[in-house]
């Protein structure tokens, strides 16, 4: 049986991956046990919720969670999936919502060395979720260094919002495919 591939992109969200999010995923970040251990989360400021609620439409086990499957290609074209999880903001972090055991992504797998290298270099890498049009939610890693293969669309408007990003912050941005709708503008 052949393996499932993406459709045809409805909605998209990107986020710049950060020195600290290769730990993260790692398991890493923080191992200090009496501070909760290793953190597996991807902050998103709270303002992309009702975005991201189009993409993570199953209710979790616990209150102000929100659950979706996520697809991503292995090595030799394989295909697995993981539970990935939407976090309500929290008392302490009142302004982020939190994409919790990003870990579990197989194609979020950071080549550090390559990573660092880009990073030496300037080049950022981004975390991808796209919600293809038959509702499958896929995810992958996008180089800037890679930009010219993909959609010119999608590519001038990573640019654009490379560009328009502070250097301290986090490069991110939502796309609504079939409308062309695109936040921040």
């Amino acid at each position: 049986m052949p393996n499932p591939k993406p459709g045809a992109p409805d909605l998209v969200f990107f986020q710049e991956v950060k020195p600290g999010d290769v730990l993260k995923h790692k398991g890493e970040s923080n191992v200090n046990e009496a501070a909760g251990g290793g953190a597996r989360d991807l902050r998103v400021p709270k303002q992309y919720g009702p975005f991201l609620d189009q993409i993570f439409t199953q209710a979790g086990g616990k209150t102000g969670v929100k659950v979706c499957t996520i697809h991503s290609e292995g090595a030799g074209g394989s295909v697995g999936n993981t539970q990935l999880e939407l976090w309500r903001p929290t008392e302490a972090r009142p302004a982020e919502l939190r994409m919790a055991r990003i870990g579990n992504v197989v194609a979020w797998g950071v080549d550090e060395a390559a990573y660092n290298a880009d990073q030496a270099k300037g080049m950022k890498w981004f975390y991808l979720i796209t919600k293809d049009s038959a509702g499958t939610v896929w995810a992958r890693l996008v180089y800037e260094a890679n930009l010219d293969g993909e959609d010119p669309r999608f590519r001038d408007y990573v640019r654009k919002r490379i560009k328009a990003t502070k250097a301290e912050e986090s490069v991110r941005g939502t796309i609504r495919w079939p409308s062309w709708q695109v936040d921040p503008q």
